[in-house]
């Protein structure tokens, strides 16, 4: 509402510049206050978005499990309704990804919102990653039918993670993007939504070399059915 108003003020303020030159507005000249309140605005926004995002992280980690939300969901299926919904952010930071389904997967028991919030946590994480629009990500899908487990892996060319990082990746309130708003509980987040759903959360990096996250779910009981 204030960027709002103050663009629609902003050319009669100008004209009266025009006329009757510079003019005090508060404890500013118009002048300089011109430049300035745009920048102030944008601060409060960006501020606003990250309290919103910290929030929002923050009620996600604290809250149970909820009962009567798993239901048998394909992982394909949720992959791609993800992928579309970040389709934009994905290919303003790379023109390499690459994303490889393999067919006829079978279903697993899920909270099919909660698995797509990992896939988001990564996926984001994958493109803060890269620095470069030459680098790649990749997500792949691969079914093992030794243990039953369906195996979804994020790779990503990017900055790759330090060696005294690693073992602290999945601690709450760990981030190293302070400066983004991150109240470091993005990956801690996810292992608890693939932990409370049988699975785990696999990493491998190399300084310089890029990450890859390895989400390993179990086959749904019994599954009879299968879904690309």
């Amino acid at each position: 509402i204030i960027k709002e108003s103050w663009n629609l003020i902003l050319p009669f303020l100008d004209e009266l510049y025009i006329e009757r030159g510079d003019f005090e507005v508060g404890a500013m000249r118009y002048s300089e206050l011109r430049d300035t309140i745009s920048l102030l605005i944008d601060g409060i926004i960006d501020g606003a978005d990250r309290i919103k995002r910290i929030v929002k992280e923050l009620r996600a980690y604290a809250s149970p499990v909820r009962s009567g939300t798993v239901s048998p969901t394909s992982i394909n299926d949720a992959l791609r309704s993800v992928i579309v919904l970040m389709d934009h952010h994905i290919h303003k930071r790379t023109n390499h990804f690459f994303i490889d389904y393999e067919d006829n997967l079978p279903l697993i028991l899920v909270d099919r919102k909660r698995i797509e919030q990992v896939f988001i946590n990564l996926l984001q994480n994958a493109c803060d990653a890269i620095t470069s629009k030459d680098a790649e990500i990749s997500v792949t899908t691969r079914y093992r039918p030794k243990d039953r487990t369906i195996a979804i892996v994020f790779r990503d060319q990017g900055c790759g993670i330090p060696p005294e990082n690693m073992s602290r990746l999945f601690d709450p309130f760990f981030t190293t993007k302070q400066q983004r708003g991150s109240a470091g509980l993005g990956l801690a987040i996810c292992q608890r939504f693939v932990s409370d759903s049988g699975g785990t959360i696999n990493v491998q990096s190399k300084q310089g070399a890029g990450a890859t996250f390895t989400v390993s779910l179990p086959a749904a009981p019994n599954d009879e059915n299968s879904n690309g």
